[in-house]
C-alpha cells in the first residue's frame, strides 16, 4: 500500500535507492543486538528493514521489466525471480555459517556491507519511467 502511491511521485529507481539505503542501516541496527545493545536496536532495525525491504522489491520487480525488451519481459521476470529464490535458498546457509563461525553479528554486517554494491549499481542505472496512464 506504499510503493503504488509513492511511485508515480518518486519512481521506482528513486524509490529503489531509498530502500536499498534503509536496509543498510537496519542491518547494521540488528548486528548491534549482537554485541549486548538494547531492545531499541532490535526494533529499529526491524522496522528499517521493513520498509527497506517493502520499498526494494517492487522497485526491482519495475526496473526489470522496464529494462527488458517487451518480448523478453517474461524471460527476464523469470530469471529475476530464479536469481532471488536462489539467494533466499542459500542466504540462510551462508547466515548460519557466519552466526557459528563469527558470532550473532556477523550475517547482519555482511548483509549491511553487501547491499552497498547494489545501492552504487542502482543509483548508475539509467531507466525510463513508466508513464502514468
Amino acid at each position: 500500500g506504499v510503493f503504488r502511491p509513492l511511485a508515480p511521485r518518486l519512481g521506482s529507481r528513486r524509490l529503489g535507492l531509498i530502500g536499498l539505503a534503509a536496509s543498510i542501516p537496519g542491518m547494521a541496527s540488528l548486528a548491534m543486538c549482537g554485541f549486548g545493545a538494547g531492545e531499541a536496536w532490535l526494533w529499529t532495525g526491524s522496522v528499517l528493514l521493513s520498509v527497506g525491504t517493502g520499498l526494494v522489491f517492487p522497485a526491482l520487480s519495475t526496473l526489470v521489466s522496464l529494462a527488458a525488451d517487451p518480448a523478453r519481459q517474461g524471460f527476464a521476470m523469470g530469471a529475476f525471480r530464479s536469481a532471488g529464490s536462489l539467494g533466499r535458498a542459500a542466504g540462510p546457509f551462508l547466515g548460519a555459517f557466519l552466526y557459528f563461525a563469527w558470532g550473532p553479528q556477523a550475517p547482519y554486517l555482511l548483509a549491511a556491507a553487501s547491499l552497498l554494491l547494489p545501492l552504487f549499481l542502482l543509483a548508475r542505472i539509467r531507466l525510463p519511467e513508466p508513464s502514468a496512464a
